[in-house]
């Protein structure tokens, strides 16, 4: 008849290993093509900022608006930033989501965690605890390689 099942599982193994080194070369080109479109990006928003220098050096008239508007976006930044910082005090002190005109401030309870580790040892002992455990979906984050130098 056929091989043995250690034999099988060896053939599983492969094709698993196979199968895992066709997705890296996959999507360590789709990674590779993501950040050149990335630094495409960066260096069209490096050229735009070149532009707009030279031609703020070129005319100071225009400088000078654009440094007054440069202050009063920074105004916006900070008066924002404490705004909401207010209303985030405000919304813990009464532990309730509050609705303004526009924007609403959503009060969530904190989440509760728990030592992983520990709890998989107890589940060993108490097997009719496992069906209380519920995992989240896997999620994926894309982020840049930081080069021997601390550089990304």
């Amino acid at each position: 008849m056929g091989g043995s099942r250690k034999e099988g599982e060896m053939m599983t193994e492969k094709k698993a290993e196979k199968l895992l080194e066709v997705v890296n070369k996959k999507v360590g080109k789709l990674l590779d093509q993501l950040a050149g479109f990335r630094q495409a990006r960066q260096g069209s928003t490096n050229e735009i900022n070149d532009v707009i220098n030279q031609a703020l050096r070129n005319c100071p008239d225009l400088k000078n608006r654009y440094d007054e508007l440069q202050e009063g976006i920074k105004f916006f930044v900070e008066t924002e930033s404490e705004l909401t910082s207010q209303v985030q005090e405000e919304v813990l002190r009464v532990a309730a989501s509050i609705k303004g005109g526009w924007l609403q401030a959503v009060y969530s309870e904190g989440k509760t965690t728990w030592d992983t580790k520990l709890l998989e040892g107890y589940l060993i002992a108490h097997p009719e605890l496992a069906a209380l455990k519920k995992e989240g979906k896997p999620s994926v984050s894309i982020r840049e390689i930081k080069n021997q130098q601390g550089e990304s």
